[in-house]
């Protein structure tokens, strides 16, 4: 990535150029000079980033999806204990069937907004399936997991989820467990 100013006057901007170097040679062979070519490769680095992005992200809520999670629990290291929290949306289906899917998409980003307010700083909280999200929290001790538990279950339930003209009550069920890694006795 370089900084460039494409147009005098203008503002820079940040571009990726892929850059060539080749020696220029006299005839004896000795480098009297670089050759120096720069290709714009913006647009494929930007389609690359939001491909990878995409590759590890729920689509609906912006989460980390299934697959990134497990890969992410997979490298959790250090003694531990280590915290994964399983949270599943009490009576999901009644949103879902009573209103539609429009409606049961509002409220899982409702809830998965109101989640990563909460845990953001973990960074590894994921919607792993319909209505279920989990955050691993590495070198977490259990009691400090479970204090989360309850603030996402609390958070959740002050979430005022209104769909035409009707309040539906959300509610939160939290799994709690802790580990170590493969070196731990937990």
């Amino acid at each position: 990535p370089i900084q460039l100013q494409r147009e005098a006057g203008a503002p820079l901007e940040q571009r990726y150029i892929d850059l060539i170097y080749q020696p220029v040679l006299n005839a004896s062979r000795q480098v009297t000079g670089i050759f120096v070519q720069g290709n714009d490769v913006t647009e494929a680095y930007t389609l690359a980033q939001e491909v990878t992005y995409q590759a590890a992200h729920d689509a609906l809520t912006g989460l980390l999806n299934r697959r990134e999670f497990a890969k992410r629990l997979e490298q959790v290291i250090g003694p531990g204990p280590h915290a994964l929290l399983y949270m599943d949306i009490d009576h999901f289906k009644i949103v879902n069937d009573r209103c539609g899917h429009a409606a049961g998409d509002g409220l899982l980003k409702e809830v998965a907004a109101v989640l990563s307010g909460i845990a953001s700083t973990s960074g590894n909280l994921a919607r792993v399936g319909g209505d279920e999200f989990a955050i691993v929290l590495p070198n977490h001790p259990s009691d400090a997991a479970v204090q989360l538990a309850y603030r996402l279950r609390r958070a959740v339930r002050g979430i005022n989820f209104i769909w035409n003209g009707r309040r539906y009550g959300v509610t939160l069920s939290v799994g709690v467990a802790t580990f170590t890694d493969a070196d731990g006795d937990t």
